[in-house]
């Protein structure tokens, strides 16, 4: 177990190993050591490696013949031979190993003694300086010298257990996603980065895990590493590693085995963060102003994300849903553009006027592929808020809302819809927290938002074509709507309530109204709690317990019949918002088998 964002160690220490050929070995007259069977593994350029292996001294040994038979075929190959009466063993360089008949394999389960060997090793007719130890009449040597003397590459990853030997083949730079019958997960995935200049070099990324669990978890709780995850695990946050140079090629190496799911990275090269140079993409991202939350800082930066498939015989969560869709017939259009917000006065709620910093702003926009202006069915639409600190374009630069929508298109759980967002920072009043005030938020949605699309694009005009859904304060905006604005949506998602959202104390104002027939989705991430000892003003309550009291106000005394309650798998994060989109939208809007 390991506590959130720990950055351990990786050992550096001498990877060890020796190799035996099946000649008897004169046993010599210094003082024996014992040896006994290893539990680490051994892999040639990311793929385990079936070897007879001991640990001595603290080292891993292993069998000539088994190394031999290892690196086969890679430009590291070797022969051997020996010679019982000279007590020497010949390594050929480039040559095939052809194993011996009745060659003995596997390791005894006991401790052995172990001595020096007398024999020597030759590679290529030359004597090389490394010394030798016999077991069970068989000879080992270590692989780091032997690695020296033939070329491969050798490494060991303290974290997963595993000796590793590297030929060029396995030393492309950047992510590669392999099926491993050997992974507990079904997949191996190695990073490699190039950079022999590099004093040290870390990965970094969404490689943490946690139990999942019914209900509220606990305040305090460990966390865990791709090398300790189970199956009944699930993604969780950041964490980092070290990663490993490797003495042949300079390149700096870590494997390790991956659940299904979108793996945002990037490398710590020399304390500078750095994405992935062969594995990165644009993106456009944006900054709030303190100031003045409705003006927005776009810039574009890169992203690195790597995504590993699904095995459905190791693996209980499938997060297939978050790789963009190939098939360009379900690629839909991102588009940004303006609308006019002339203040609106709200007559709902606080009978006031909402102003706006700015005559225009801005609308995110999705249109599914194949968009037709003309088509005599008019297209659904999902309102989607954001979260505090965010605004629309930063919630359409990450991918995984729109391969959301696009993957349950492609997969037949829902019909093609147009997705928009808004910056709800619009008003001069608004701060960056708590946020802005709801109100004026389903004001401008109502008699601005609403209208526009209505004017500009082929979308149904009624409530049966509209649902709204946000998480964290933007939850608050879609708990609003469903209190003062039934008319406008029929769909509510309402995700991790932020402490901006007003939970009433009593929600019996909302009892025998329209409400009791909206279809409602709410749920939080079990682990959505306040930390101990936080000194965070922003995290107020335990937000499970927040938004678990704005679902028994709704169904048990407004009497929303059609409400239902999801536990989230992580925290107040994009795992907990990926998972409860991808239910809403396959299971809540408007697909052919939705019974919701």
């Amino acid at each position: 177990m390991k506590k959130l964002l720990l950055i351990r160690n990786l050992s550096s220490s001498l990877l060890s190993v020796a190799m035996v050929l099946t000649v008897a070995v004169p046993v010599s007259a210094a003082a024996p050591v014992q040896a006994q069977p290893t539990d680490d593994t051994i892999t040639v350029d990311g793929s385990k490696a079936s070897a007879a292996a001991y640990k001595i001294n603290g080292d891993n040994y292993f069998k000539l013949s088994d190394l031999a038979a290892a690196v086969t075929g890679t430009d590291y190959q070797f022969a051997i031979s020996s010679d019982d009466a000279a007590r020497r063993v010949d390594l050929t360089t480039g040559k095939a190993y052809t194993p011996a008949n009745n060659q003995p394999t596997g390791t005894t389960a006991a401790p052995n003694s172990v001595n020096e060997s007398g024999w020597s090793l030759y590679v290529d007719g030359k004597k090389a300086d490394i010394s030798a130890y016999s077991l069970g009449g068989n000879n080992y040597f270590r692989l780091r010298d032997v690695s020296k003397l033939v070329g491969f590459g050798v490494g060991y990853n303290s974290y997963s257990k595993t000796a590793s030997i590297v030929t060029h083949a396995g030393l492309k730079p950047g992510a590669v996603v392999a099926a491993d019958d050997n992974s507990p997960t079904g997949y191996t995935v190695t990073f490699v980065y190039d950079n022999d200049k590099a004093s040290t070099v870390k990965l970094s990324g969404a490689f943490s895990f946690v139990p999942v669990i019914k209900g509220r978890g606990p305040v305090d709780f460990p966390t865990f590493t791709p090398y300790e995850w189970t199956p009944n695990m699930d993604h969780f946050g950041d964490y980092t590693f070290d990663m490993e140079k490797d003495q042949l090629s300079g390149k700096w190496i870590i494997s390790m085995p991956l659940p299904s799911g979108a793996y945002s990275y990037s490398y710590v090269v020399d304390g500078k963060k750095l994405y992935d140079p062969m594995n990165n993409e644009e993106v456009y991202t944006s900054t709030v102003s303190d100031q003045e939350p409705s003006k927005i800082n776009y810039t574009k930066t890169n992203k690195s994300t790597v995504y590993v498939p699904f095995d459905s015989k190791k693996q209980i969560y499938n997060w297939s849903y978050l790789k963009p869709v190939a098939d360009p017939a379900f690629k839909g259009t991102k588009m940004f553009q303006l609308y006019d917000t002339p203040d609106v006065f709200d007559s709902v709620v606080e009978n006031e006027m909402a102003t706006f910093n700015h005559p225009q702003n801005n609308l995110a926009i999705y249109l599914p592929a194949g968009y037709d202006p003309k088509r005599a069915e008019p297209y659904k639409v999902l309102y989607l808020a954001h979260g505090g600190r965010g605004n629309e374009v930063g919630l359409f630069s990450s991918p995984s809302h729109i391969d959301i929508a696009e993957n349950a298109m492609k997969d037949g759980d829902v019909e093609k819809f147009i997705i928009v967002s808004w910056n709800s920072y619009a008003s001069p009043s608004d701060k960056v927290w708590p946020s802005w005030y709801d109100w004026k938020v389903l004001a401008n949605i109502d008699q601005n938002i609403i209208p526009f699309m209505e004017k500009n694009y082929n979308v149904v005009k009624n409530s049966s074509g509209r649902a709204i859904a946000g998480s964290s304060a933007g939850a608050a905006v879609s708990h609003f709507a469903l209190l003062h604005y039934p008319n406008l949506f029929d769909y509510y998602g309402i995700w991790g309530c932020g402490e901006s959202t007003a939970v009433p104390a009593d929600y019996s104002p909302y009892a025998n109204t329209s409400i009791a027939d909206k279809t409602v989705m709410i749920g939080a991430g079990s682990y959505d709690v306040k930390p101990s000892g936080t000194a965070d003003p922003v995290i107020k309550t335990i937000r499970y317990e927040h938004t678990y009291k704005a679902y028994t106000g709704l169904r048990d005394v407004a009497g929303v019949k059609n409400i239902t309650w999801y536990d989230g798998h992580s925290n107040h994060d994009d795992n907990t918002w990926s998972y409860m989109e991808n239910v809403f939208i396959r299971d809540y809007l408007w697909g052919k088998n939705n019974t919701k």
